[in-house]
């Protein structure tokens, strides 16, 4: 039992310590008001990004923070240089996907 308590607790602290920028390939780090996401294309669509928090912490884990999305797109917005696409804008917990016109 405390062999199994110690297997769970170091999968725990070695995971908090994980960015979603390790997850995915063709990953960019931008910085909205003072938080760090990650942004990057989505495979096979020139136009459309996916954006997340970098590193998730506490709350965010289990719950969706509006703001949050706000901040993805936000973030899209500033490293594509392209305006965001409202109608294209689906947020799925923290994430943000959306395509960008840059005309």
């Amino acid at each position: 039992m405390k062999a199994m308590a110690i297997a769970i607790c170091s999968v725990l602290l070695m995971s908090s310590c994980t960015r979603m920028e390790h997850y995915y390939d063709d990953t960019s780090l931008v910085t909205i008001d003072g938080r760090e996401f990650m942004v990057r294309p989505l495979p096979g669509r020139e136009d459309a990004w996916h954006a997340v928090l970098n590193r998730v912490e506490g709350s965010h884990l289990f719950t969706a923070d509006p703001a949050l999305s706000l901040m993805n797109v936000r973030a899209i917005e500033k490293h594509t240089g392209c305006r965001v696409i409202r109608e294209t804008i689906d947020n799925r917990e923290i994430n943000t996907f959306a395509a960008v016109d840059c005309s």
